[in-house]
């Protein structure tokens, strides 16, 4: 069992789909943490057409063994189509903040 951290990113169109999805991901044991941007601009191209949207960004701070489970639980309550889901690494971390993710995600 992995049980490294990561952060996993999404985005989503409004602060409360954003509330909601931390809420289930920290009501599931599934993230320590959900750290929600607001107001970020994104600009992309979807179906042949440029749009600029306003939207959230979800920073999620878990750990490898729950990847999965938290890909799968995004994709059950977002809203897009094909919503950004994606992880990055940790290279390093404080001891003591990793300790505590770890100690806040089942697995």
């Amino acid at each position: 069992m992995n049980k490294e951290p990561i952060i996993i990113l999404t985005t989503v169109k409004d602060k409360g789909e954003a509330e909601s999805m931390a809420e289930a991901l920290l009501d599931n044991h599934q993230a320590a943490c959900v750290s929600i941007l607001s107001g970020v601009q994104s600009i992309y191209r979807w179906n042949n057409k440029i749009y600029h949207e306003k939207e959230h960004q979800l920073l999620i701070k878990t750990v490898q063994i729950m990847e999965q489970h938290v890909y799968a639980l995004i994709r059950k309550l977002h809203s897009y189509e094909v919503p950004e889901i994606m992880t990055l690494p940790v290279q390093s971390i404080d001891t003591s903040y990793k300790n505590w993710i770890v100690g806040e995600v089942s697995g």
